[in-house]
């Protein structure tokens, strides 16, 4: 396996530093605490009435009613103000008496379900060390944290808040640019990368990722809160969506055979967020509430998923055994990103039904494990695309090399008959104004018969290389066969030609000094095509060669010596 050769190690590096960049800085910030100075943890502040016990998180039912009371700090602040996040429930602040905030009230009376949102409920100055108390009415089966309650300055707590975010709204951003980047450069890289379709789905899953981020973690709240309710119900649609583009990237993204499956999953893909989205037009549910059918859907996909990768793994094996190109190599690393994205996906939709709530909460497993996996599969597709790159490139090598085989005379180096012909008629179709030299080699059968073909070769490649020195930038030079020789030179050049002609009868006489072996001469014959050739190049060759056999003759009557 030659990965590792001069050419590919730059981009080695690139992709190497890319990705542990990306790792170090999402792991670090994971576990990196925000500075809390000027904002007091509301978390474990918070008792019901029936109870004595701090509660950390609910677990609350549907139209279930509950209350809640919390001691505010003592504390001094400007503007004090108390953050909160509401989960599917309507929300009544009292302080002592005095109701000092509600939301959600409208929804509930209207018969709809209250959206998530991030509240900033603004204290009463010199409250503090008074009782708070909280009015709950749920309309969704949710789980009530209170790890994101904090209290202080309305300044000190918004910034605080948005550090406790920053890093999943970091995220986001980046996966949403990227995907935008993707679709803006798609018609470069479905090129690239041999018509792949699948780049159009990553394009998709990225943005879909950043988005479901962004809304998650309420960030558009913060310019448009009144759209809060559109906000909640797009977060639900972009995790929905997340399985049709994954599954879309898997089905599309490999040349092997799809079955009947494949296109089952993928039909049950579009069904859901469909179905999420016609229910909640319709008034039926709102689109948060077929989340369960969502994971179940999920959890089976994902074991189709995992037989998808292991076989298309052996596939590939199989297939590459005796040589793992760029290109296979290319198809491993999108096989690993979504490998890892799955098994990602999995930890965060295990722990979502299986730890306890208060464990959950205290853990922070709000989407960290998703966004991990949403980080790895987008540097795996960079590297990807960096070995399609370096497959695309050695393809090309190789086809230009046999390029030259299949268009270069062996012995001189020059360009054969089949280029040139090729040539002649491309700028005949162009209408491309030039002239041709036909040229012809005095002597060739008379020095392989004296001097042996050792000499010929030799007598050949001396020409040829002195009709190259004069003319390599004019134009093509070729061999068209035995001791016959062709130029063909552009607009520009062709107005000196008999001036290269004279430099070239100089470079044999130069060579004829040097070499006692033979006497370089030869004959040629010039045409140009808008005054000969009515701009065929085929019948201007035809007319250059006619005067070749002209001058050629003269040759015979003088010996030794070449005409100008």
């Amino acid at each position: 396996m030659d990965f590792f050769n001069s050419k590919k190690i730059p981009y080695f590096i690139v992709a190497g530093v890319l990705f542990v960049v990306m790792l170090t800085t999402t792991l670090l910030d994971i576990f990196k605490r925000p500075d809390n100075e000027g904002v007091v943890s509301m978390y474990n502040a918070w008792y019901q009435e029936e109870s004595r016990e701090p509660v950390g998180v609910l677990s609350l039912q549907k139209g279930e009613h509950t209350t809640l009371t919390a001691t505010l700090p003592e504390e001094d602040f400007f503007a004090p103000c108390l953050v909160v996040t509401s989960a599917f429930s309507a929300m009544t602040f009292y302080c002592g008496d005095e109701e000092i905030y509600s939301f959600g009230q409208d929804y509930l009376e209207q018969g709809e379900i209250v959206p998530k949102s991030v509240l900033f409920i603004p204290i009463p100055p010199g409250k503090g060390g008074e009782t708070l108390r909280l009015e709950l009415d749920t309309s969704l089966d949710s789980t009530y944290s209170f790890h994101d309650y904090y209290y202080g300055g309305v300044e000190d707590v918004t910034t605080f808040f948005l550090q406790t975010r920053r890093l999943p709204i970091i995220v986001g951003i980046f996966l949403m640019l990227f995907g935008i980047l993707l679709f803006i450069t798609l018609p470069v890289m479905v090129g690239h990368m041999h018509h792949d379709p699948s780049v159009f789905f990553h394009g998709f899953l990225l943005t879909d990722l950043g988005l479901y981020f962004l809304f998650y973690n309420a960030l558009p709240q913060f310019y448009r809160p009144e759209y809060v309710m559109l906000e909640c119900k797009m977060e639900y649609l972009c995790l929905y969506l997340v399985p049709l583009f994954l599954h879309g990237t898997m089905v599309f993204g490999d040349r092997r055979e799809r079955h009947l499956i494949d296109y089952i999953l993928l039909a049950v893909d579009i069904l859901l967020p469909l179905t999420g989205l016609v229910l909640d037009l319709t008034g039926v549910c709102c689109i948060a509430e077929i989340l369960t059918y969502s994971h179940i859907i999920v959890f089976l996909q994902g074991i189709y998923c995992f037989y998808y990768l292991v076989t298309t793994a052996r596939r590939m094996y199989r297939e590459n055994a005796m040589y793992f190109d760029d290109s296979a190599f290319s198809a491993l690393v999108i096989l690993v990103g979504l490998n890892l994205f799955a098994i990602l996906t999995y930890i965060d939709l295990i722990s979502w039904y299986v730890l306890p709530p208060e464990v959950k909460a205290g853990i922070v497993v709000k989407g960290s494990f998703l966004m991990v996996g949403a980080v790895l599969i987008s540097v795996c597709l960079v590297l990807s695309y960096f070995f399609h790159r370096l497959a695309e490139v050695n393809e090309q090598e190789n086809r230009e090399n046999l390029e030259g085989l299949a268009f270069t005379d062996a012995l001189t180096g020059l360009y054969n008959r089949t280029y040139c012909e090729q040539i002649m008629a491309k700028l005949t179709h162009q209408n491309e104004p030039g002239c041709v030299v036909s040229l012809d080699l005095d002597r060739l059968k008379e020095v392989n018969d004296t001097k042996g073909h050792q000499v010929g070769d030799l007598f050949l490649r001396s020409f040829a290389d002195a009709l190259k020195g004069v003319f390599h930038d004019t134009g093509v030079v070729g061999r068209m066969g035995g001791d016959e020789f062709l130029v063909i030179m552009d607009a520009d050049h062709a107005p000196h030609v008999r001036s290269y002609l004279i430099a070239f009868e100089r470079a044999m006489a130069f060579r004829n000094e040097a070499s006692a072996l033979f006497t370089l001469s030869a004959s040629w014959g010039i045409a140009n095509t808008q005054d000969d050739g009515n701009g065929d190049y085929h019948v201007t060759y035809m007319i250059a060669d006619e005067r070749m056999y002209q001058m050629k003759q003269k040759h015979h009557e003088r010996p030794g010596r070449s005409v100008t």
